[in-house]
């Protein structure tokens, strides 16, 4: 009982904060690790970024210059101080100065020289530049410094500059800019290459550690505040706010990746053309979504945790109080995860900057307070293993070529990527090591996958191609399959696919297989095989691949829209035939690049999109706003405008296509005033189905009062299609509780009437009454006696018992002998469920399932062209990107795969509440949660003690017991239309 009560105690404090002080240590949900107090204020004050250095020392940035409030009376510039344990008490000395004037600085890292002699390089990010700054005489001050990249901007908001240091194996060093509030830019080297920019968002840049070399690397970012490379050589980076879209986001980085966001088109988020999870063609989505602003992240990479470890990303989260930990899994050529807390604090830890020492410990500066001005609080923590591995800690500046060749080949296989990248580079300044290091990237010595990358890293940062080219060519055939890195092979083979797509231009053979290679439907491949199309593999043969008569295949074709628009944005000819493109996604590409690139002459292009009788919801949407964008309207407005006041004068307006009304309809609260009843009067009598259909759905959604009596009159008009019908019946089952007298009696009469798709659809709608309503329950039973002498019975009466077993037992009521027998026996495994459900269906039943309040309720939850609710994800295009197979186990197994801006949380408020849910809006001061059944909280974000996302969705695990086996086939049948 003792423990028992200690273990409630110990969790308690852990689950609920506010039952302790504000200044009670984080602490950590590994119990194999701790995280202990290494310097605090006075010392230091609102520290933003630190690197530990090979001897241990930390390097932390004191902010002084970011927002101070009046009467301030710390230093007046930001300093870069050094912390040291010397005499090995856990705690670190008064700091050195390192170097002070800087304003509005971020980032900080240290470059060791492995040069005996020659000084480590320090280089600082602040808003407007980076500077190298050098310590001459070993005193821990710096006595030289000079600027490498200048960024020339009126923007001046502290934290969306520069920022953000990583390097890869191969000395290439990469580096953020924020979204600079849309102010125009330009971006300078040290050997004065220029780029610009302003307006497009956050970016991505890449340059040789002294600043030459100066590239651009991706873009559609809020803002990339810390980035790292992992053993593998691949970038991850934070995006650090998404204003009121969540969650802010982990994304793999990848060359000439667009990721969505456009600071022009708003800074919500809510835009057409902003894709904040690749939602829009050419975007990409992210890994994961990460605690609200992430500031900082490493790559675990060392032996001083537990093994498991390796490999991990770690990242700080200021807003959530805690550091998490991401365990990368493969999904097509990239990765997903969840983020898991590691450290958890109070409300007074605000983790910010994170690098991992020469022990493996890991190091990160704390901000302590909320207040976005300077407080003069501070500190600094250290995260250990409770058990400290009894090992010497190498320090990797002594990692020379002045080392044996087999000294260095053991180090080679070491677990810290600090070690392995040194030990590889100076086995390649010797011909010996040289010799050694080729055969550990060929794997003859060596079957680590670290190891093979350290090797093949150093090597072809060394030497010149010309110097190894034939070492090269058995590296190319032997390298990517012994690496077996999944999402490497994919984005290869879509580079690939663009040199097979060039041999096509000249022989017009081979087309499937490069079409197959580009693997248009994963977003990373797709995005690399335009990288390949831009660096000008197709030369003058881009607009050739536009065309749908050469080239029949839609993913080669988008990508080559998509290539175009990069290389020319005001290619007319190009843009002009993508717009009269068969494939939607491929003209919805066409008409977002007229709309940004202001190409007004072919407005009428554009236009003519809404006369097309395929048109779907997305690119009607896409549509709108891009000729709101070429009118000269404001994007900043879709912000704050409900679509109802875009598509409304579309709907009213009766000369427009039935499909244009029909799209606009969609798009409209269904429980919108605006909606009135001589509207839908009018649209029930319009002489086009679809029209109608629409309006009959609307109104199945609707709480307006006329809503039930205008389902009532469909559902009893036998003059209209029995599609039609159905509709409204089962329109009938979200309103029956408030419908009119009579409401149950005319769906009971249709349970026991001749026509079995009424029938169903009407005893749908009446399960939530059957225990209760008499009436409803002896036409059920009558219905169940027509099935007594069936011996046989045809695919209609089979459903119909199914039907009939449902709705008994969900009533508890008496289940005749002889319906048990005809309904077919629901499967009991997931295999089971797999085989019975591999085809067959009725797609409009299907539909109607989704939306139904008393069977699947998908519509609860989810979005389809527009009609639903955004708790999970919008699955009006899912079946771009599952099979049937995969949507049948996101039914049965709803969390195996959560979509990370969908991920479920558990809040814990100041006030001792806890509320379970989707976090749908969030900004720096307010955020609103919404449960499974719609209900909603807003609190201010000062209120949230604790939040810890779950590894479960919220959608309900037992759904399938809510559908006979035809439904859940229906289900699937209108699932796979959605593309």
């Amino acid at each position: 009982m003792r423990q028992e009560c200690a273990g409630f105690w110990l969790v308690l404090l852990v689950v609920v904060p506010s039952m302790v002080a504000a200044e009670a240590p984080p602490v950590s949900r590994d119990p194999r690790l701790k995280i202990t107090l290494f310097a605090s204020d006075p010392d230091i004050v609102t520290p933003t970024g630190l690197d530990v250095d090979h001897r241990g020392r930390v390097f932390a940035i004191e902010s002084n210059t970011h927002f101070p409030p009046d009467g301030y009376d710390r230093h007046p510039t930001d300093r870069l101080l050094v912390f040291q344990d010397r005499d090995g008490d856990g705690r670190a000395e008064k700091p050195v100065v390192f170097a002070d004037g800087f304003v509005h600085a971020m980032s900080v890292v240290v470059r060791t020289s492995f040069v005996p002699g020659r000084p480590d390089r320090v280089l600082v990010a602040t808003r407007r530049e980076i500077t190298e700054l050098v310590d001459t005489n070993g005193d821990d001050v710096a006595d030289r410094r000079r600027r490498l990249i200048h960024l020339d901007t009126p923007g001046n908001y502290p934290h969306n500059g520069l920022a953000g240091f990583a390097f890869d194996g191969r000395g290439w060093m990469f580096f953020g800019l924020g979204e600079n509030l849309g102010a125009a830019y330009k971006l300078v080297g040290s050997d004065g290459l220029t780029l610009s920019g302003g307006g497009e968002g956050g970016n991505l840049y890449r340059c040789r550690s002294d600043g030459t070399r100066l590239s651009h690397w991706a873009t559609g970012f809020w803002n990339p505040h810390a980035n790292c490379v992992d053993a593998f050589g691949r970038l991850f980076s934070v995006d650090n706010d998404p204003d009121s879209l969540p969650p802010c986001r982990l994304m793999h980085i990848i060359r000439g990746g667009d990721y969505g966001y456009r600071y022009r088109n708003g800074r919500k988020g809510f835009h057409p053309f902003t894709g904040w999870n690749g939602e829009v063609p050419g975007t990409l989505p992210m890994v994961a979504g990460t605690g609200e602003a992430p500031s900082g992240i490493v790559a675990y990479e060392s032996d001083g945790w537990p093994a498991e470890y390796l490999g991990n990303l770690l990242v700080t989260s200021w807003g959530d109080h805690r550091i998490d930990r991401f365990r990368l899994k493969h999904k097509g050529a990239s990765f997903t995860s969840l983020a898991e807390p590691l450290i958890q604090g109070g409300v007074n830890f605000r983790p910010v900057g994170v690098a991992v020492a020469p022990d493996g410990s890991l190091f990160c500066t704390d901000w302590v307070l909320r207040d976005y001005k300077l407080h003069k609080r501070g500190r600094v923590w250290r995260i250990s293993a409770v058990k400290v591995p009894q090992k010497a800690v190498l320090d990797v500046a002594m990692v020379t070529p002045g080392r044996s060749v087999s000294q260095l080949r053991s180090l080679l296989d070491s677990q810290r990527m600090d070690v392995r990248r040194a030990a590889a580079t100076a086995l390649g300044q010797t011909a010996a090591g040289r010799k050694e290091l080729l055969g550990a990237a060929q794997g003859h010595t060596a079957k680590r996958r670290r190891v093979r990358r350290a090797a093949l890293n150093a090597y072809l940062r060394l030497h010149r191609l010309g110097d190894v080219a034939e070492d090269l060519r058995s590296l190319v055939a032997d390298i990517r399959p012994g690496l077996g890195d999944q999402s490497t092979r994919l984005l290869d083979q879509a580079r690939v696919a663009t040199w097979k797509w060039h041999q096509v231009i000249a022989n017009r053979k081979g087309a499937e297989e490069a079409e197959a290679g580009l693997l248009a439907d994963d977003p990373f491949a797709l995005s690399a095989a335009v990288s390949g199309v831009v660096e000008g593999l197709f030369s003058g043969h881009r607009k050739q691949l536009v065309d749908p008569g050469f080239n029949p295949y839609p993913r080669v074709r988008l990508a080559c829209v998509l290539a175009s628009r990069q290389v020319d944005g005001h290619d007319r000819a190009t843009a002009n035939l993508a717009l009269g493109d068969p494939d939607l996604v491929v003209r919805r590409a066409a008409v977002q690049w007229v709309a940004e690139e202001r190409i007004k002459e072919l407005r009428p292009r554009v236009a003519a999109v809404l006369d097309d009788p395929g048109l779907s919801a997305d690119l009607f949407r896409t549509t709108l706003a891009a000729l709101d964008m070429l009118d000269g309207g404001d994007p900043k407005r879709i912000d704050q405008t409900p679509p109802s006041q875009y598509v409304l004068p579309l709907l009213k307006d009766t000369q427009r296509p039935p499909t244009v009304r029909a799209l606009a309809l969609q798009l409209v609260d269904p429980s919108d005033r605006a909606l009135g009843e001589p509207l839908f009067r009018e649209l029930l009598s319009h002489e086009q189905p679809q029209l109608a259909s629409e309006a009959v759905q609307t109104l199945g959604l609707s709480t307006q009062d006329f809503a039930s009596d205008l389902l009532v009159g469909v559902a009893s008009d036998t003059k209209r299609p029995t599609s039609l019908r159905a509709d409204a019946v089962a329109g009938l089952g979200r309103s029956l509780a408030a419908a009119r007298p009579g409401t149950a009696r005319l769906l009971a009469g249709l349970v026991a009437g001749d026509d079995h798709l009424l029938a169903a659809e009407a005893l749908r709608s009446l399960r939530p009454v059957l225990a209760t309503d008499r009436e409803s329950r002896q036409a059920v039973l009558l219905a169940s006696r027509r099935l007594q002498n069936v011996d046989t019975p045809r695919p209609e009466q089979r459903a119909a018992a199914e039907g009939l077993v449902l709705a008994l037992g969900g009533a508890r009521q008496p289940i005749p002998p002889h319906v048990v027998r005809l309904a077919a026996s629901r499967p009991k495994t997931e295999a089971d469920w797999q085989k019975a459900t591999a085809k067959g269906g009725d797609v409009q039943s299907g539909r109607r399932l989704f939306f139904h309040a008393t069977a699947a309720g998908c519509a609860r939850c989810h979005t389809v062209n527009g009609r639903g609710r955004q708790v999970g994800p919008d699955l009006s295009m899912v079946a771009r990107s599952r099979t049937r197979r995969q949507l049948l186990e996101s039914i049965l197994v709803p969390s195996r795969e959560v979509a990370p801006q969908f991920v479920s949380w558990t809040l814990v408020t100041t006030d001792g509440r806890v509320l379970n849910g989707v976090i749908v809006y969030e900004n720096r001061d307010k955020l609103t949660i919404e449960d499974a059944e719609g209900k909603q909280v807003s609190l201010a974000n000062t209120d949230v003690e604790l939040r810890t996302p779950q590894q479960k969705s919220l959608m309900p695990e037992k759904l399938i017991e809510r559908m006979t086996l035809g439904e859940v086939r229906d289900l699937l049948a209108f699932l796979e239309t959605l593309k």
